[in-house]
Protein backbone atom coordinates (compact mmCIF):
# COMPACT_ATOMS: atom_id res chain seq x y z
CA UNK A 1 0.00 0.00 0.00
CA UNK A 2 1.41 3.40 -1.02
CA UNK A 3 2.30 5.71 1.81
CA UNK A 4 0.74 9.13 2.16
CA UNK A 5 2.78 12.01 0.76
CA UNK A 6 3.65 14.47 3.51
CA UNK A 7 4.36 18.02 2.44
CA UNK A 8 5.76 20.74 4.68
CA UNK A 9 3.14 23.32 5.58
CA UNK A 10 5.79 25.87 6.61
CA UNK A 11 9.26 26.50 5.28
CA UNK A 12 12.15 28.49 6.72
CA UNK A 13 15.10 29.65 4.67
CA UNK A 14 17.52 32.42 5.52
CA UNK A 15 15.47 34.96 7.45
CA UNK A 16 12.28 34.12 5.56
CA UNK A 17 9.24 32.03 6.45
CA UNK A 18 6.73 30.73 3.92
CA UNK A 19 3.36 29.23 4.82
CA UNK A 20 2.39 26.84 2.02
CA UNK A 21 -1.24 26.72 3.16
CA UNK A 22 -1.94 30.45 3.25
CA UNK A 23 0.68 31.48 0.70
CA UNK A 24 2.10 34.10 3.09
CA UNK A 25 5.75 35.06 2.90
CA UNK A 26 7.33 36.78 5.89
CA UNK A 27 10.75 38.13 6.73
CA UNK A 28 11.58 38.55 10.41
CA UNK A 29 7.85 38.42 11.13
CA UNK A 30 6.92 41.13 8.62
CA UNK A 31 4.53 40.03 5.88
CA UNK A 32 5.77 40.65 2.34
CA UNK A 33 3.05 41.33 -0.19
CA UNK A 34 3.23 38.48 -2.68
CA UNK A 35 0.40 36.65 -4.41
CA UNK A 36 -0.63 34.88 -7.56
CA UNK A 37 1.94 33.31 -9.84
CA UNK A 38 5.06 34.13 -7.77
CA UNK A 39 3.54 32.33 -4.75
CA UNK A 40 2.80 29.23 -6.83
CA UNK A 41 6.35 29.24 -8.22
CA UNK A 42 7.84 29.56 -4.74
CA UNK A 43 5.75 26.64 -3.49
CA UNK A 44 6.85 24.42 -6.37
CA UNK A 45 10.51 25.23 -5.85
CA UNK A 46 10.36 24.63 -2.10
CA UNK A 47 8.61 21.29 -2.62
CA UNK A 48 11.63 20.13 -4.61
CA UNK A 49 14.78 21.78 -3.20
CA UNK A 50 17.99 21.11 -5.13
CA UNK A 51 15.96 19.61 -7.99
CA UNK A 52 15.03 21.25 -11.26
CA UNK A 53 11.54 22.54 -11.98
CA UNK A 54 11.08 22.85 -15.73
CA UNK A 55 9.37 25.72 -17.49
CA UNK A 56 6.87 23.24 -18.90
CA UNK A 57 5.94 22.09 -15.38
CA UNK A 58 5.48 25.69 -14.29
CA UNK A 59 3.33 26.42 -17.30
CA UNK A 60 1.00 23.49 -16.52
CA UNK A 61 0.78 24.51 -12.86
CA UNK A 62 0.20 28.22 -13.44
CA UNK A 63 -1.98 28.35 -16.54
CA UNK A 64 -4.92 26.23 -17.64
CA UNK A 65 -4.81 24.59 -21.07
CA UNK A 66 -7.39 27.03 -22.46
CA UNK A 67 -5.53 30.12 -21.23
CA UNK A 68 -3.86 32.17 -23.94
CA UNK A 69 -1.01 34.34 -22.63
CA UNK A 70 2.53 35.20 -23.60
CA UNK A 71 3.85 32.40 -21.43
CA UNK A 72 7.53 33.25 -21.69
CA UNK A 73 7.08 36.90 -20.79
CA UNK A 74 4.58 36.20 -18.02
CA UNK A 75 6.75 33.51 -16.41
CA UNK A 76 9.87 35.68 -16.58
CA UNK A 77 7.99 38.57 -14.96
CA UNK A 78 6.62 36.32 -12.20
CA UNK A 79 10.07 34.86 -11.41
CA UNK A 80 11.57 38.34 -11.41
CA UNK A 81 8.92 39.53 -8.98
CA UNK A 82 9.61 36.55 -6.71
CA UNK A 83 13.33 37.30 -6.76
CA UNK A 84 12.64 40.92 -5.85
CA UNK A 85 10.61 39.80 -2.84
CA UNK A 86 13.46 37.50 -1.75
CA UNK A 87 16.11 40.13 -2.53
CA UNK A 88 17.70 37.59 -4.84
CA UNK A 89 19.30 38.00 -8.26
CA UNK A 90 19.75 35.85 -11.35
CA UNK A 91 23.42 36.83 -11.62
CA UNK A 92 24.38 35.86 -8.05
CA UNK A 93 21.53 33.65 -6.80
CA UNK A 94 21.15 32.78 -3.13
CA UNK A 95 17.81 31.03 -3.51
CA UNK A 96 16.70 30.54 -7.13
CA UNK A 97 19.12 29.30 -9.75
CA UNK A 98 18.26 29.65 -13.44
CA UNK A 99 18.82 26.54 -15.54
CA UNK A 100 19.37 27.89 -19.05
CA UNK A 101 16.54 26.96 -21.43
CA UNK A 102 15.24 24.43 -18.89
CA UNK A 103 13.80 26.00 -15.77
CA UNK A 104 14.80 26.82 -12.20
CA UNK A 105 16.19 25.18 -9.07
CA UNK A 106 16.02 26.06 -5.36
CA UNK A 107 19.58 26.04 -4.00
CA UNK A 108 19.32 27.39 -0.44
CA UNK A 109 19.03 25.27 2.74
CA UNK A 110 15.40 24.82 3.81
CA UNK A 111 13.85 23.67 7.07
CA UNK A 112 10.32 22.35 7.32
CA UNK A 113 8.17 19.35 8.14
CA UNK A 114 9.14 15.88 6.95
CA UNK A 115 8.84 15.33 3.20
CA UNK A 116 7.58 12.24 1.39
CA UNK A 117 10.79 10.35 2.15
CA UNK A 118 10.43 11.05 5.86
CA UNK A 119 13.52 13.28 5.93
CA UNK A 120 13.87 16.87 6.90
CA UNK A 121 16.05 19.43 5.20
CA UNK A 122 18.16 21.42 7.60
CA UNK A 123 20.08 24.62 7.32
CA UNK A 124 21.05 27.67 9.31
CA UNK A 125 18.61 30.52 9.72
CA UNK A 126 20.20 33.90 9.32
CA UNK A 127 20.27 36.21 12.32
CA UNK A 128 17.98 39.23 12.16
CA UNK A 129 19.49 42.25 10.49
CA UNK A 130 20.12 45.28 12.66
CA UNK A 131 19.84 48.54 10.80
CA UNK A 132 21.32 51.84 11.89
CA UNK A 133 19.24 54.96 11.49
CA UNK A 134 20.53 57.41 8.87
CA UNK A 135 19.93 61.13 9.11
CA UNK A 136 16.44 62.18 8.01
CA UNK A 137 17.81 64.60 5.42
CA UNK A 138 19.67 61.78 3.64
CA UNK A 139 16.64 59.51 3.75
CA UNK A 140 14.50 62.28 2.27
CA UNK A 141 16.94 62.82 -0.61
CA UNK A 142 17.11 59.11 -1.34
CA UNK A 143 13.32 58.80 -1.21
CA UNK A 144 12.91 61.54 -3.79
CA UNK A 145 15.62 60.13 -6.06
CA UNK A 146 14.19 56.63 -5.75
CA UNK A 147 10.70 57.81 -6.55
CA UNK A 148 11.83 59.70 -9.63
CA UNK A 149 13.92 56.75 -10.87
CA UNK A 150 11.05 54.31 -10.48
CA UNK A 151 8.67 56.74 -12.13
CA UNK A 152 10.95 56.96 -15.16
CA UNK A 153 11.01 53.18 -15.48
CA UNK A 154 7.28 52.72 -14.97
CA UNK A 155 6.55 55.82 -17.04
CA UNK A 156 8.45 54.39 -20.00
CA UNK A 157 6.16 51.37 -19.99
CA UNK A 158 3.09 53.50 -19.42
CA UNK A 159 3.81 55.79 -22.37
CA UNK A 160 4.11 52.81 -24.71
CA UNK A 161 0.91 51.28 -23.32
CA UNK A 162 -0.98 54.57 -23.48
CA UNK A 163 -0.24 55.02 -27.17
CA UNK A 164 -2.35 51.97 -28.01
CA UNK A 165 -5.03 52.51 -25.36
CA UNK A 166 -8.55 53.23 -26.62
CA UNK A 167 -9.81 54.48 -23.26
CA UNK A 168 -8.41 56.11 -20.15
CA UNK A 169 -6.34 53.70 -18.04
CA UNK A 170 -6.84 53.76 -14.27
CA UNK A 171 -4.04 52.84 -11.87
CA UNK A 172 -3.79 52.61 -8.09
CA UNK A 173 -0.55 52.90 -6.12
CA UNK A 174 -0.93 50.71 -3.03
CA UNK A 175 0.84 51.78 0.18
CA UNK A 176 4.49 50.75 0.01
CA UNK A 177 5.47 48.28 2.72
CA UNK A 178 8.11 49.08 5.30
CA UNK A 179 10.29 45.95 5.51
CA UNK A 180 12.96 47.58 7.69
CA UNK A 181 13.46 46.25 11.19
CA UNK A 182 12.74 49.76 12.52
CA UNK A 183 8.97 50.51 12.53
CA UNK A 184 9.75 54.21 12.72
CA UNK A 185 10.87 53.99 9.09
CA UNK A 186 7.21 53.80 8.06
CA UNK A 187 7.42 57.50 7.26
CA UNK A 188 9.90 56.64 4.52
CA UNK A 189 7.54 54.08 2.96
CA UNK A 190 4.65 56.57 3.16
CA UNK A 191 6.80 59.21 1.51
CA UNK A 192 7.70 56.84 -1.31
CA UNK A 193 4.01 56.05 -1.89
CA UNK A 194 3.11 59.74 -2.12
CA UNK A 195 6.05 60.38 -4.43
CA UNK A 196 4.93 57.64 -6.80
CA UNK A 197 1.33 58.90 -6.86
CA UNK A 198 2.45 62.46 -7.55
CA UNK A 199 4.91 61.55 -10.31
CA UNK A 200 2.66 59.02 -12.07
CA UNK A 201 -0.36 61.31 -11.80
CA UNK A 202 1.48 63.96 -13.78
CA UNK A 203 2.59 61.70 -16.64
CA UNK A 204 -0.48 61.98 -18.85
CA UNK A 205 -3.64 62.84 -16.89
CA UNK A 206 -5.90 62.61 -19.95
CA UNK A 207 -4.88 59.01 -20.67
CA UNK A 208 -3.66 57.75 -17.28
CA UNK A 209 -5.70 58.29 -14.13
CA UNK A 210 -4.14 57.62 -10.71
CA UNK A 211 -6.33 56.93 -7.69
CA UNK A 212 -5.95 59.42 -4.83
CA UNK A 213 -3.79 58.46 -1.85
CA UNK A 214 -6.72 58.69 0.57
CA UNK A 215 -8.63 56.03 -1.40
CA UNK A 216 -5.66 53.67 -1.73
CA UNK A 217 -4.43 54.09 1.86
CA UNK A 218 -7.24 51.89 3.21
CA UNK A 219 -5.37 48.88 1.80
CA UNK A 220 -2.38 49.34 4.10
CA UNK A 221 -1.57 45.81 5.35
CA UNK A 222 -4.74 44.53 3.67
CA UNK A 223 -5.05 40.79 3.08
CA UNK A 224 -7.26 41.27 0.03
CA UNK A 225 -5.81 40.02 -3.24
CA UNK A 226 -5.07 42.16 -6.28
CA UNK A 227 -8.31 41.25 -8.04
CA UNK A 228 -10.45 42.28 -5.06
CA UNK A 229 -8.66 45.59 -4.62
CA UNK A 230 -8.83 46.38 -8.32
CA UNK A 231 -12.57 45.72 -8.41
CA UNK A 232 -13.23 47.92 -5.41
CA UNK A 233 -11.14 50.78 -6.80
CA UNK A 234 -12.27 50.17 -10.40
CA UNK A 235 -8.74 50.25 -11.81
CA UNK A 236 -6.92 48.45 -14.63
CA UNK A 237 -3.53 48.21 -12.93
CA UNK A 238 -2.05 48.12 -9.45
CA UNK A 239 1.41 49.30 -8.47
CA UNK A 240 2.74 47.85 -5.23
CA UNK A 241 6.16 47.91 -3.65
CA UNK A 242 8.31 47.87 -0.56
CA UNK A 243 11.25 49.69 0.96
CA UNK A 244 13.98 48.30 3.19
CA UNK A 245 16.84 50.14 4.86
CA UNK A 246 20.00 48.38 5.96
CA UNK A 247 22.52 50.79 7.40
CA UNK A 248 23.15 53.48 4.81
CA UNK A 249 21.67 51.42 1.97
CA UNK A 250 18.04 51.60 0.90
CA UNK A 251 16.35 49.07 -1.38
CA UNK A 252 13.10 49.92 -3.17
CA UNK A 253 11.12 47.35 -5.15
CA UNK A 254 8.02 47.86 -7.27
CA UNK A 255 5.67 45.63 -9.27
CA UNK A 256 3.03 46.58 -11.81
CA UNK A 257 0.10 44.13 -11.90
CA UNK A 258 -2.62 43.86 -14.53
CA UNK A 259 -5.91 43.56 -12.69
CA UNK A 260 -7.78 41.52 -15.31
CA UNK A 261 -5.67 38.38 -14.81
CA UNK A 262 -3.35 39.41 -11.92
CA UNK A 263 -0.36 38.91 -14.20
CA UNK A 264 2.93 40.71 -13.62
CA UNK A 265 3.55 43.32 -16.28
CA UNK A 266 6.70 44.85 -14.86
CA UNK A 267 8.94 44.52 -11.82
CA UNK A 268 12.22 46.11 -10.80
CA UNK A 269 14.26 47.31 -7.84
Amino acid sequence: MASNVIRPIAYRFGSFEFDAQTGELRKQGLRIRLEGQPVAILAMLLERPNRSVTREELQKRLWADDTFVDFEQSLNAAVRRLRLALEDSAESPRYIETLARKGYRWIAPVTGNADSAGTEATGPVAAPEIARRPRVSKVARIATAGGVALTILIGSWSVVRLRSATSRIMLAVLPFQNLSSDPQQQFFADGMTEEMITQLGGLNPERLGVIARTSASQYQASKKNAAQIARELNVNYLLEGSVRRDGQRIRVTAQLIQASDQSDVWADS
